[in-house]
């Protein structure tokens, strides 16, 4: 690290002289350049000139509380619209920039923003009440995370932790809200990737979409160089529809080509009355979990929905309308103990089709299910593709249960995988279905 100077000493010099950093990332010509020496650098750019473009240079590690920025408020996010970039001025080590402990969101109706050429990047135990608990993208702008990594393995680079939402309208994405069709998130060439306990808690009537991540256009995440791990977010809602614990998104999401373990843990949505799917994953795009040199493991997630009335479970680790193609991966493909479970009913219905444990292949089906659990493991409307993985491809101990009370109809497929369309597992090493089941009966 080259020495730096004493923050009075720096401050004096920028009153005198105008410096231009040179810098780590590429800064398009139209952003204005702004070297942060102190946290209180960024109050005089929250609440003023909210159509700038400004990048932001680090010049050492930079934490950011509410206590060193008077702007960051309850009631006000620490910065608000605009296109933003946050990067290391060049020459010097790459340096961490942390935000933490806020009860407002970090950015709010941020355009575009990047993050880039650092050597942390914390955002955590953000407390909010609307979308996005630490990031908002209201518009179809791109939120760029990339060269987060310090060159060690023992610890994830990027982070995002116990960001939370709690309201009683609907409002989605716990950690980061992207919305507009040409959205892009891009999570690359980091070290590692952490997104744990982030969530989501709706206290009424209304849905809730994305425990950690909710996008309505396409997420990559890709190319990164440690372990990529989602693990205990969740979504919840009292009374109405929960979907993707980890990752909500309308459109695609990639997961492709990164160099360790790709890990989602103890992720889950649950609602206590209406329909809950996709406990680590939601996705109505094509999922594309390929060419990751390292293993796969889906463990612990489910979708649960139980209470009074008609209950609906799809998708214990996954969810998906379109195609599923878990391929080419380097190591192990597992999915281990994921369920979905639904409980108590009113009604009745009635189906028809094709069963060939553990995969169910429906041909044709009346739905009116009251008690409905489908797809342990994984459930899809579409094609699933588990091919050519060099390690083993294991599905064991992921179940399906539908309880109701003895008049109430309960129905349970697929206990671990449910599909309505083809279904491919082909050219791996080893194939193992252990111990999945389905269960359906009285529990009231």
């Amino acid at each position: 690290m080259k020495p730096h100077l004493p923050i009075a000493i720096l401050t004096t010099l920028l009153s005198l002289t105008s410096i231009t950093s040179v810098l780590a990332a590429d800064i398009p010509a139209d952003y204005e350049q702004v070297d942060l020496w102190t946290p209180g650098y960024l109050d005089d750019y929250t609440a003023s000139d909210a159509a700038a473009k400004c990048a932001f240079i680090l010049w050492s590690d930079t934490v950011f509380t509410p206590q060193t920025n008077t702007t960051w408020t309850d009631s006000q996010a620490l910065v608000t619209g605009r296109e933003h970039i946050f990067t290391t001025a060049e020459g010097y080590d790459p340096a961490a920039l942390s935000f933490t402990g806020g009860a407002s969101k970090v950015f709010q109706q941020v355009s575009c923003l990047t993050f880039d050429t650092l050597s942390k990047l914390n955002i955590s135990a953000q407390s909010e009440t609307s979308h996005g608990g630490s990031i908002n993208l209201e518009t179809s702008g791109n939120l760029t995370i990339q060269h987060i990594d310090d060159g060690q393995q023992d610890t994830a680079d990027l982070v995002f932790n116990n960001n939370k939402i709690s309201a009683s309208t609907s409002q989605h994405g716990g950690a980061i809200y992207a919305n507009g069709a040409d959205t892009e998130i891009n999570i690359s060439h980091n070290g590692g990737v952490q997104f744990s306990e982030n969530s989501v808690a709706n206290t009424s009537s209304s849905y809730s979409y994305g425990g950690a991540i909710y996008s309505t256009g396409n997420i990559s995440i890709h190319y990164n160089t440690g372990i990529v791990q989602f693990t205990g977010n969740r979504v919840t809602s009292v009374r109405s529809t929960a979907s993707g614990g980890g990752i909500y998104s309308t459109k695609s999401i990639t997961i492709n080509n990164n160099a360790e373990d790709i890990n989602f843990t103890d992720n889950y949505a649950s609602t206590q009355n209406s329909t809950t799917s996709g406990g680590a994953i939601y996705s109505s795009g094509n999922l594309t979990v390929c060419d990751n040199e390292k293993n796969v493991i889906f463990s612990g997630n489910h979708a649960s929905s139980n209470e009074t009335d008609s209950t609906y479970a799809y998708g214990g680790a996954i969810y998906s309308t379109n195609g599923i193609n878990i391929s080419n991966n380097g190591g192990n493909v597992c999915f281990e103990q994921n369920y979905a479970y639904s409980a108590k009913s009113e009604s009745y219905t009635t189906s028809s089709g094709a069963y060939y444990p553990p995969i169910y292949y429906p041909t044709t089906t009346t739905h009116y299910y009251t008690s409905d659990a489908k797809g342990g493991a994984i459930y899809s409307t579409g094609s699933v593709i588990i091919n050519n993985n060099d390690g083993h491809v294991t599905f064991r101990n992921n179940s399906t249960e539908a309880s109701a009370a003895s008049s109430d109809y309960h129905h349970a497929e697929g206990g671990a995988i449910y599909s309505t369309g083809s279904i491919s597992i082909a050219g791996n090493s080893v194939v193992t279905f252990e111990k999945n089941y389905e269960k359906q009966g009285g529990a009231y």
